[in-house]
């Protein structure tokens, strides 16, 4: 049986952060501090020992706890563009936790120990240990949003290198735009009674133009791309006639959204160079969107010889789309169909 093989090209995972030693001495100095100054307030009558522990056993459960609470919202919404949404669900949890924690520490000192337990030490407790639980929980969250701004920063750079490199590429084999409109122009008139040529040298010239606005784009609105597309698809179906179906399937309220230019083009042009097409069993590619991606789909037909490709395309394409999403792009081969799904962005 053949099985399927999904590849994952998103982002290393959240941010592992390194505390060991900033908890060994952080927890008991935080613990040592606080009993210090609230001691007198709310453990008169406890020993230096006695109430060491309990401002240590305060700082430990909310250290560790609220440490853990930051570590899987940080795991669930790493992005840089999420650190807002991150900072409201960690405030609700400090509260919340903060209640729970003071709450269990509060009843369990007075069953094993005996400690005086009353509804008002119990909220001098909660509002006390809020103090070092902000101040730990700023630093974790600052250390991390410092990191994310530099990785985004760092992205910022690969992407404009990427496209660097992708316009010296373009520049070593495009002739002068002028130069080829003018001619497009020119062979126009020479065939101004052909209505087909006419439409082709159209489209061809949609093409070229649509290439050269979106080369210094970050990402283009899925309508202009797949009008581009379509324009592609016009030629390739020119050339390969009966031999070419496509299926699109997009809905209206999805085109606003955005996606990397010539990348769905080049999935196509990927199919067209890789796979037989014949009049007798036409190539069938479909274009469709799927949640929050646009996938596109074709059957594997290995061609006898293949036209010439530098394997650089669907290289290109993962890494502008692990700069730009946090959402992979997924490939799917089952050696019968070859799928790949396009993040749409947002902006």
């Amino acid at each position: 049986m053949k099985t399927k093989r999904l590849i994952n090209t998103s982002k290393a995972g959240p941010m592992k952060i390194k505390d060991r030693t900033a908890r060994i001495i952080g927890i008991p100095l935080v613990a040592y501090v606080m009993h210090l100054v609230f001691s007198k307030t709310q453990n008169p009558d406890a020993g230096f020992s006695t109430g060491f522990f309990i401002a240590f056993l305060h700082t430990f459960t909310y250290w560790e706890g609220l440490r853990q609470i930051w570590m899987r919202l940080q795991a669930r919404m790493p992005h840089y563009s999420q650190t807002g949404q991150r900072i409201i669900y960690l405030t609700i949890s400090v509260l919340i936790f903060g209640m729970l924690a003071t709450a269990a520490i509060e009843f369990a000192g007075k069953l094993i120990f005996g400690w005086p337990c009353t509804f008002q030490m119990m909220a001098q407790g909660y509002l006390i240990g809020l103090v070092p639980t902000i101040l730990v929980i700023m630093a974790y969250e600052s250390v991390y949003f410092f990191h994310s701004w530099k990785e985004k920063v760092q992205e910022a750079e690969a992407l404009a290198r990427t496209q660097l490199v992708s316009q010296l590429e373009a520049l070593k084999s495009q002739l002068d735009p002028h130069f080829l409109f003018n001619s497009l122009n020119a062979l126009a008139s020479l065939i101004d009674d052909n209505e087909p040529a006419q439409q082709y040298l159209s489209r061809l010239a949609d093409v070229y133009r649509y290439v050269l606005l979106s080369k210094d784009k970050d990402t283009v609105s899925l309508k202009e791309e797949m009008e581009f597309v379509d324009s592609f698809l016009y030629l390739a179906k020119v050339r390969f006639r009966q031999g070419l179906e496509v299926k699109k399937s997009i809905p209206e309220e999805l085109l606003s959204r955005k996606v990397a230019p010539l990348g769905i083009q080049l999935l196509v042009e990927n199919a067209l160079k890789h796979n037989a097409i014949t009049q007798n069993q036409p190539l069938q590619i479909e274009i469709f969107a799927d949640g929050d991606y646009i996938r596109v789909k074709n059957e594997i037909r290995p061609r006898a010889h293949l036209e010439y490709s530098s394997r650089l395309g669907l290289k290109n394409i993962l890494e502008r789309y692990k700069i730009l999403s946090n959402k992979p792009v997924e490939i799917l081969n089952d050696q019968i169909q070859f799928e790949v799904g396009l993040p749409l962005l947002s902006s």
